[in-house]
């Protein structure tokens, strides 16, 4: 009898633990599935809120040059000038179109003076200190940097090849002390707003960093020059050898300056015949679109 009672008691105990391996199980397994449960919400809430973000990437928003600390100066600009395209407006707004000239001039960082592509105008200046890391004299004498050399005598030799002659330097590099001097002379004859639209301020000017070429007509001035065979040629080939005419006609309110047929800038081949490809008529531009900020590649 003392057996028996014992057994049962036994048993009694292998199914109270039974029953709490169980129930132990259970608790285990609820809490797994409300872990995963509340998982699968978070991803679900994330998801829609990702998918969300994106969807309200719209207009101007959904350009890659867009820059989201600008907005408010893209409105302000746009509302300046409502004829314009607002992804027009962006890159301008991006390069401080929309600022005065001078007013708030970007100084070029010392580790970027010598990349393929500058963009110096009226808001972008170099430092005071600056010169071309080196110039070279071309085969008349002029100073220019390597590369500007080459190309530009490849361009002169190749049109020479299919009967174009005349293409000719007449300026080249020029230190900031004679910019200096170059500037204040046409403000003391022609007056500050006057001289500003034909001749840059002192480390504001592209012909300090050896890379920009005016060419002259026969006759030896600059504006004879447009009426060339020379021009017309140069004009539809200069972007194979790493060259743009960087005051074109009818852009005078994006580059600051009055048209200059005769005015070349070496910005590579690369940047030059984007530029022609995808119609982009100003360095300014450019340095928007490609250089602050680069095409998403799909």
């Amino acid at each position: 009898m003392a057996k028996k009672k014992k057994r049962l008691r036994t048993d009694r105990l292998i199914l109270v633990i039974i029953g709490l391996v169980v129930v132990i199980g259970l608790v285990i397994g609820g809490i797994f599935l409300l872990k995963d449960h509340k998982k699968r919400n978070t991803d679900t809430a994330l998801d829609a809120s990702n998918n969300q973000e994106t969807e309200t990437k719209t207009g101007i928003e959904a350009l890659y040059y867009y820059e989201p600390e600008n907005q408010a100066r893209y409105e302000a600009y746009q509302a300046l000038h409502p004829e314009l395209a607002e992804e027009d407006v962006v890159w301008m707004v991006n390069v401080h179109l929309d600022e005065e000239p001078y007013t708030n001039l970007q100084v070029i960082p010392e580790s970027e003076e010598n990349n393929e592509v500058l963009l110096v105008n009226k808001h972008y200046c170099y430092r005071d200190e600056f010169e071309p890391a080196e110039l070279v004299e071309t085969q008349n004498g002029k100073l220019v940097t390597p590369n500007t050399k080459t190309a530009y005598e490849k361009m002169v030799a190749d049109a020479k090849a299919e009967g174009i002659t005349g293409i000719s330097a007449a300026s080249t590099y020029r230190s900031i002390d004679y910019q200096v001097g170059l500037y204040n002379r046409y403000v003391e004859r022609d007056g500050v707003e006057a001289a500003d639209a034909y001749s840059s301020r002192p480390a504001s000017s592209e012909h300090h960093t050896g890379r920009t070429i005016d060419l002259m007509g026969p006759d030896g001035t600059l504006e004879s020059f447009e009426s060339t065979e020379a021009c017309t040629w140069v004009h539809a080939n200069a972007y194979k050898y790493g060259f743009i005419i960087r005051y074109e006609q009818g852009y005078e309110d994006i580059t600051g300056y009055q048209y200059e047929p005769w005015h070349i800038t070496y910005v590579g081949v690369e940047a030059s015949t984007t530029m022609h490809d995808e119609g982009i008529h100003t360095l300014e531009e450019y340095y928007a679109k490609y250089v602050q900020h680069q095409p998403t590649q799909s």
